[in-house]
């Protein structure tokens, strides 16, 4: 079967295929300053974000970053390795953001443009009815986008029972125990959270760990629907045990992301590559060639880095997190956030939180 020509910059004619292999373009040699420079803009989520992107064909994983921060959604976000956000007025509140429907609303529209897929809000109230008005205002904001998140108790599970009648998706959260996904199961949510920290400090001897690998099997054997969205992961070896063991939808805070990069063994390994490709005249200007400014010419080594680069990179400057990123593709997004220091227009709607208190990288919860 004969495939489709490749596409690009192609000179001549096509040959017809022989036998048995497919009909190939001739590319025209020499670099592409065109496809350069849309491959630069595309670290601009602006640039990047396509509304009717989904999770990726090539992954049943799904990350979420835990936090309310907007300076660590846009840092993180740009990175692409993240499905969505979540939050819950207890992040609302460590992060100075005001937990109203008017500023959850603002919150959707900045998630929206900076290419989340998925944004989770936490309902509030004392009864069912209240519970259930504050959760179609929050779907309301954008029902492609927005997960509608409900306490694991009677009162959440008779309003999710509810709002499933109207197709509002929901995460029952605050999960402490086993029976409690088939529950979530029962009501049809889309997430059911279970809190491994928290359940590590309830029980003792890791037995948090235990439960959640019982709760996915639970599902597993329901064939349920009902993703198990892991939350209070506090330390990246935990994740990855689960995901070991079939977990794939995690939420983590802004600090527990940094440590992913934080592998001392990989920055020494970079910093050896950078220094040899230094040495063989990487960074020298070539006759013809475009020095890109993503990129700075005497970049800080890693050895003068802090430790957790990532993880305070809200209370630095952009420029200053551009530089203590050493790895090229964050990097690259941290000095294109640099560059758009001064166009960000939510930071002068009101309620933006002042820096002053907005935390750096996020307690993990």
């Amino acid at each position: 079967m004969q495939s489709h020509a490749l596409q690009g910059h192609a000179t001549g004619t096509n040959r017809p295929a022989r036998p048995g292999r497919a009909q190939v373009r001739r590319l025209s040699p020499g670099p592409c300053r065109a496809g350069r420079a849309y491959c630069m803009s595309m670290l601009d989520p602006k640039m990047r974000r396509d509304p009717q992107k989904k999770q990726s064909p090539f992954t049943n994983l799904r990350l979420y970053i835990d936090s309310a921060n907007v300076t660590q959604w846009e840092l993180w976000l740009s990175t692409n390795m993240f499905y969505g956000i979540t939050t819950n007025p207890v992040i609302l509140e460590k992060d100075g953001q005001r937990c109203t429907l008017s500023n959850l609303s603002r919150l959707c529209r900045i998630g929206a443009e900076l290419g989340a897929q998925e944004m989770q809000f936490q309902a509030w109230g004392e009864s069912t009815q209240n519970m259930v008005s504050v959760a179609l205002d929050i779907f309301g904001m954008n029902p492609e986008l927005v997960v509608v998140k409900l306490p694991c108790t009677l009162e959440g599970f008779q309003a999710a029972a509810l709002l499933r009648e109207t197709s509002v998706r929901v995460t029952m959260t605050g999960i402490y125990s086993s029976p409690q996904v088939l529950l979530a199961q029962s009501i049809g949510a889309e997430y059911a959270a279970p809190y491994l920290g928290r359940m590590n400090d309830a029980y003792g001897n890791n037995q948090g760990f235990t439960e959640v690998l019982e709760m996915h099997r639970i599902l597993q054997a329901q064939q349920a629907r009902t993703r198990l969205l892991v939350a209070s992961i506090r330390d990246t070896s935990a994740m990855a045990s689960l995901a070991a063991e079939g977990c794939d939808t995690f939420t983590i805070s802004p600090a527990v992301a940094g440590k992913l990069f934080a592998v001392s063994y990989t920055l020494d390994a970079v910093e050896q590559f950078e220094a040899a490709a230094r040495r063989m005249g990487a960074y020298e200007q070539e006759e013809g060639a475009t020095t890109s400014t993503l990129l700075p010419k005497n970049p800080s080594p890693i050895s003068s880095a802090p430790s957790s680069p990532l993880a305070s990179a809200s209370t630095s400057s952009s420029a200053a997190a551009a530089a203590a990123i050493h790895s090229s593709p964050l990097r690259a997004a941290a000095a294109a956030t640099a560059r758009r220091q001064e166009q960000r227009p939510w930071q002068h709607d009101a309620g933006y939180p002042d820096s002053s208190i907005v935390s750096s990288g996020g307690s993990c919860i």
